[in-house]
């Protein structure tokens, strides 16, 4: 299995150029996860002036601030095991670990 916490950016951290190059390798990275499964709303999203980043699946916004690559894409593959309906293998356990599971995702506010 591939090791993605090996895939590193470039740049001087903290610089446009370091996120934008960031972007850009969690991008290309994903891409192809995303493709076997028939994803194509996807994006990740950098706020340099925040520090903030948010990997978008399916406008599901996920909280990935200072998160490694290989992080990133542990999260991806978490909505996809969610999406599939991997999470009604775990009955008993089913809301704690869904819980744990989307801890980083961002809930949408109700009026």
């Amino acid at each position: 299995m591939k090791d993605f916490y090996r895939i590193c950016e470039t740049g001087d951290v903290n610089s446009v150029e370091y996120f934008n190059n960031k972007r850009n390798t969690v991008l290309e990275t994903i891409k192809p996860i995303c493709e076997a499964v028939g994803i194509t709303d996807y994006d990740y999203e950098i706020d340099p002036k925040k520090l903030s980043e948010t990997l978008v699946v399916e406008g599901t916004r996920i909280g990935c601030t200072c998160n490694l690559i290989g992080a990133t894409v542990r999260e991806l593959i978490v909505y996809i095991f969610i999406g599939c309906g991997g999470a009604d293998k775990i009955h008993n356990f089913r809301k704690p670990v869904l819980n744990d599971l989307t801890r980083y995702w961002k809930k949408e506010r109700q009026a």
